[in-house]
């Protein structure tokens, strides 16, 4: 084992320890069952292996495990992977809350691990320091206590741990087609690859929905980190205004990308599926802004939603484990204080896009 495995291993360590260690406290471990917990653990039969048919019901019903995925007023959240981690929890332990919440620490611990490895695959020039300084950021970043004290808060944290193994899977093993040729050794890496990313994303979806998106991020990773393409490149990159290099690299790029969004489009429509004929059943106070009176308000709102998440990961003072029930206001009209961050938000990301899309200046 060398020296560079050593190091990375110890970090990876390091990361672990830390992301524990702060929720270590009286309050977290032993703390009772909050908001939501009613409806995912303590009044759940399907977390309770005694309750005839719960194991069929964890599979055909929704999260709260009291009305069919197919009937019109559920709510179509589908997460059994991390129901069936509370069935777990609670066949060895009951109720207790202890064995819950260190559950969601170990699991939060492992993905600061993770992060460490994730960081490093997401540079261009990977730096074992930088990657390490990244983690630990994570790690002790308090806006992570929505999700790790908060027992339900572990379909976030289960499924970011599925997403990063995925991740994972996907940038260890990815071969540069282009470069490194079509052969048989290098489709079966890729092929295996893919197998595992697409294993990965169907468990990470099935523990929180935004799993879906695991393969997007791949693109993405390929397109950047391990293709070099700029956003210019990304949209233009066939054209003859690039070298014959660099279009096969957008080709290599294009090529893969199709097979995941295929695959992400199968894996999609098969979860919505499983919903039936019938929408999503959700009363006011849990979605406010999806009730909005005008289209206008509803934009709005959910534009307002990103500012504060972003002012939660910069300025992280407020926290709560359930946001819901009317917390945030919804932005009802234009004269709103709140319609100014949203159009410096948009004006930003405008500004940047036709920054990137700007063809380089030559000297």
């Amino acid at each position: 084992m060398g020296r560079h495995t050593l190091v990375t291993l110890g970090a990876v360590a390091v990361a672990i320890l830390t992301g524990a260690v702060q929720f270590f406290d009286q309050e977290t471990l032993h703390g009772p069952f909050l908001l939501d917990d009613r409806g995912t653990v303590t009044q759940n039969p399907c977390v309770k292996p005694e309750i005839p048919g719960s194991w069929e019901r964890l599979w055909t019903y929704d999260y709260w495990c009291h009305q069919k995925l197919t009937d019109k007023d559920s709510h179509k959240s589908f997460r059994p992977i991390t129901t069936l981690t509370f069935r777990w929890n609670y066949s060895f332990h009951g109720l207790d809350t202890f064995g819950y919440r260190v559950t969601n620490i170990a699991m939060h611990a492992v993905v600061c691990g993770l992060s460490v490895l994730a960081v490093v695959r997401s540079m261009v020039y990977p730096r074992l320091l930088e990657a390490f300084a990244a983690a630990i950021v994570f790690a002790v970043h308090p806006v992570h206590a929505e999700a790790v004290s908060n027992i339900t808060g572990r379909a976030e944290v289960l499924s970011a741990l599925l997403y990063l193994c995925g991740f994972l899977c996907y940038t260890t093993a990815h071969v540069r087609l282009p470069s490194g040729s079509w052969r048989p050794s290098n489709v079966l890496r890729f092929c295996l690859a893919y197998a595992a990313l697409m294993a990965f994303t169907v468990l990470a979806l099935l523990s929180k929905e935004h799993g879906i998106t695991l393969p997007v991020m791949c693109a993405g990773w390929d397109a950047v980190t391990a293709s070099g393409l700029s956003m210019r490149a990304l949209v233009f990159g066939w054209s003859r205004h690039y070298t014959a290099e660099q279009r096969g690299r957008w080709r290599g790029w294009a090529a893969r990308t199709c097979v995941l969004a295929a695959s992400t489009l199968a894996v999609a429509y098969w979860r919505l599926s499983l919903n039936g004929e019938t929408e999503p059943k959700f009363i006011k106070e849990q979605n406010p802004a999806a009730y909005a009176d005008s289209r206008m308000e509803r934009g709005l709102s959910y534009s307002w939603l990103y500012i504060r998440n972003l002012g939660l990961l910069v300025i992280p003072t407020q926290l709560s484990p359930d946001w819901t029930g009317g917390i945030i206001p919804n932005v009802e009209s234009l004269s709103d204080w709140r319609v100014v961050p949203i159009a410096c938000l948009y004006a930003s990301l405008l500004a940047w896009l036709v920054w990137v899309m700007s063809p380089p200046t030559r000297a």
